[in-house]
């Protein structure tokens, strides 16, 4: 989840084991809920859980990679450095065989957003 943009297809199956899991103790069966999941991912002071969703962790997880390749020095960081930006220090945006690559365009331009460039 810290290296690849996970498909909301596949989101959506383990949120839903996760649904199943919680309302009756066995994960391939299915009941009735008595709260959306959405309400149970909200903090508890305001009637949920303080479930996080799959789809925020994963995200987060991969700006947490973007931000170790811009900010760290070691070997992982400097070998995605290389593989990634241009030798001007931007991100490259032309198209390159990697898996990891795809789910790391989009933190990119939320890290600029961030850092304000």
């Amino acid at each position: 989840m810290s290296i690849y943009k996970w498909p909301k297809s596949v989101i959506w199956a383990c949120e839903r084991i996760m649904r199943n899991f919680l309302w009756t103790g066995d994960p391939a069966s299915k009941k009735l809920t008595t709260k959306a999941w959405h309400n149970l991912c909200c903090p508890k002071d305001k009637g949920g859980l303080g479930l996080t969703r799959l789809e925020n962790i994963n995200r987060a997880l991969l700006l947490k990679l973007v931000w170790r390749i811009t900010s760290h020095k070691d070997h992982l960081a400097s070998f995605l450095k290389a593989k990634f930006q241009c030798r001007t220090g931007n991100w490259i945006s032309y198209y390159k065989q990697s898996s990891i690559l795809g789910g790391l365009n989009g933190q990119f331009k939320l890290w600029k957003i961030i850092l304000g460039g």
